[in-house]
This record gives C-alpha cells, structure tokens and sequence, in this order.
C-alpha cells in the first residue's frame, strides 16, 4: 500500500541565518541545537542562543514551517541542573518537537515540557518494530531509524507501529 502523505523535507541548521535560508529554500523543518547538550557542539559559532531560538521558531511558524529542537546527546547525573534549564527554557519558546537520545531526558521532557513532542534520535538506533513499539508506549511521536536499514523494513516498522517515521537520506 503506497502512502498518500508527502514527505517532509528535513534539514540541519547551525544558526540563525541558515534557519531562515534552510526554510526560505523550500525545506518543510529544520532542526536546530541550543548552546548545550546536543551532538553538534563543533564550534562556538554554531548551535542558537536561546534568543536566537525563540527567532527561529517564531520565523518557522510564520512561514508555515517547523522547527526540531535537539536535546541528543546523553546526559551525565552532573548536567542534570542543565538539562532542567534547557527544558525550562524550550518549554516558553515551544518548538514543533524535541529530539532526543537519552531516556532520561526523555522523561524530563515529558515532564517539563508536557505539550512538546518527542523524536527518538538516530542515536537511539531504532531498527525493529519492538524498538518502535517500546517508544510509542513512552510517549514518543516520531521516531528517527537507523541510517542502514533497508527501505524495505523501514516500512514495515512504520506499518506495524503506527509511528511516524524520519529516515536520513543524502
């Protein structure tokens, strides 16, 4: 059975004004890292301030577009307190979904950020439909494969959970 929804069109971006040149050039999302606690922390330059976020999802918003936070790398007993900021933080500025990779900052998420999706990073390497199954019963919306499954059982994982599914493609 061939799906009728289209595909979103899904990019990264490391400021501002890759946000609004992402969107402006057609893309559907993009997703975007604060200044701590996400995978892409290469240089100072890259990642949003939360004012800058606040720009971004505002500017998404207005052009019918959405905006990913993510939250994906795993967090240490000793960013806790951080982790509580950020949430606080994403909570106000209400993105269309948060991505993340540790299962405890999962369940802070739900609990600070009760009406913000959750997506299941690549990280988490989804790659079964148990997997899938087990996030649904979590909470989680949407849930990012593993970047070497075939199509083919990325279909059946999407089938057989219900959930939406996002696949790296290049």
């Amino acid at each position: 059975m061939q799906s009728k929804i289209k595909p979103e069109l899904l990019a990264p971006a490391g400021t501002l004004e890759a946000v609004k040149s992402v969107l402006e050039a057609g893309a559907d999302a993009v997703y975007v890292g604060g200044k701590y606690l996400n995978m892409r922390q290469h240089r100072q330059s890259y990642n949003l301030s939360n004012e800058e976020l606040a720009k971004a999802v505002e500017f998404a918003h207005e052009n019918g577009k959405k905006l990913y936070f993510t939250l994906n790398s795993l967090v240490r007993d000793s960013q806790l307190p951080t982790l509580r900021n950020v949430l606080k933080t994403i909570r106000q500025i209400n993105p269309d979904a948060i991505i993340v990779q540790d299962l405890g900052a999962a369940a802070l998420a739900r609990e600070i950020c009760v009406r913000v999706p959750l997506h299941a990073s690549t990280m988490m390497n989804v790659h079964n439909v148990e997997t899938a199954m087990t996030l649904k019963m979590m909470g989680f919306k949407r849930i990012i494969l593993s970047r070497d499954i075939p199509v083919h059982e990325i279909r059946d994982i999407a089938e057989k959970s219900g959930m939406e599914t996002e696949y790296f493609v290049h």
